[in-house]
């Protein structure tokens, strides 16, 4: 674990310190130069006055350095033992369809497994997190299809009965998780060949952070399949997105409300 990693962790447990934030941390090392120790030893004042951070983080980071950094080494020795590495957006090997596709990357990133598998073409598949038992029965089962077909590595949600595609399919599977990496499983974490979660480390998921999730998979995507979609929600408005963004875009025919809509939209269809 290098000193950044340890930075990068540290930054994520600060209250106050979120991803708009961090991304203006990271910024200001970058173009001043500055390590990540030598930013440890400022005072309250030039966290404030220099950096432009709130006096409450400031007085965090200059009046607690050494309990944080306890801290941070706990945290990172519970995720060295999950099998997760971190990555800031200014690394090499970050992943470049997300500073190309995303109005606002993630700053940090928690990585478990092969990260160069997000540079292959990703088949991306959406379902509604609402729709009945019915509905998820049938579009789990079309899943396995769609993937058959396609035969790309697929990326989906980590979390939530409709992305449980790891019970089916047979191709790579990429998780993103809208919650830190202390909150899933092992056995979760072992159904996926990567996981990704931008989450600090104990993080709870939250309907926000889930539209980011979902925001982060388009992002990843180049097949973008909907399988059972909600009329009017999020999602339409992502697909949407999908299609400025020159994206291969396709909508299971079916009778889902949403589904419906974003035919009328001119996304193509699949039939299965």
């Amino acid at each position: 674990m290098t000193d950044l990693e340890h930075f990068l962790v540290l930054l994520h447990s600060v209250p106050g310190i979120r991803d708009r934030t961090i991304y203006k941390i990271l910024k200001f090392l970058y173009f001043e130069g500055i390590s990540p120790t030598r930013f440890l030893e400022f005072d309250e004042n030039t966290y404030q006055k220099r950096v432009g951070l709130s006096r409450v983080s400031s007085s965090v980071l200059a009046n607690n350095l050494v309990k944080l950094l306890d801290n941070t080494q706990k945290l990172v020795d519970k995720m060295e033992e999950r099998g997760f590495k971190v990555l800031s957006i200014f690394e090499e090997s970050y992943p470049s369809k997300l500073k190309k596709y995303m109005e606002s990357p993630p700053p940090i990133l928690y990585i478990r497994g092969d990260i160069k598998l997000l540079s292959e073409e990703l088949l991306a598949l959406f379902n509604s997190r609402n729709s009945s038992r019915n509905s998820r029965i049938a579009c789990n089962k079309s899943a396995i299809k769609v993937a058959k077909r396609f035969g790309n590595a697929v990326i989906t949600g980590l979390y939530g009965k409709n992305y449980s595609f790891r019970d089916y399919i047979e191709s790579k599977l990429i998780g993103i998780s809208d919650r830190g990496i202390l909150q899933i499983s092992k056995k979760k974490l072992d159904r996926f060949d990567l996981v990704v979660t931008f989450s600090g480390l104990d993080d709870m998921g939250t309907p926000s952070s889930m539209v980011y999730r979902d925001r982060m998979i388009m992002s990843l995507g180049d097949i973008i399949v909907g399988l059972c979609i909600r009329e009017g929600g999020n999602m339409v408005d992502l697909f949407k997105k999908a299609l400025k963004m020159g994206k291969k875009v396709f909508v299971l025919e079916n009778e889902i409300g949403g589904n419906i809509e974003l035919l009328k939209l001119g996304i193509r269809p699949l039939k299965i």
